[in-house]
């Protein structure tokens, strides 16, 4: 007789840790499906991110061919701007030798 005691005391505890445990398998898959959640908005900002880098690269390599060109020109317009300079200040000087010249001679 004490068998049949005991026989539903066991099924009661063994029913109640079932419910534990389907409590604990559901707080867990909420857990699982909130970072599920999380993981799916950083993978859209890394894909975002990666396309916007991809883009500012291909920018890039356009300010930096554009920059290339600039730069090769530069010794060519230094040495322009100086043969410029030089036959301004030479046709002024020229110009500066002549009045006087002409004050001289009046």
């Amino acid at each position: 007789m004490t068998d049949l005691h005991q026989q539903p005391t066991v099924l009661d505890y063994r029913v109640t840790m079932v419910e534990q445990a389907v409590k604990d398998i559901s707080t867990a898959l909420t857990g699982i499906r909130e970072t599920l959640q999380t993981l799916a908005m950083l993978e859209v900002r890394h894909t975002e991110t990666r396309e916007s880098m991809s883009r500012m690269r291909a920018e890039m390599e356009s300010v930096e061919r554009r920059t290339s060109a600039i730069e090769n020109g530069l010794p060519v317009l230094h040495l322009t701007s100086r043969w410029v300079i030089g036959g301004v200040i030479s046709i002024v000087s020229l110009m500066g030798i002549g009045l006087i010249r002409l004050i001289m001679v009046t």
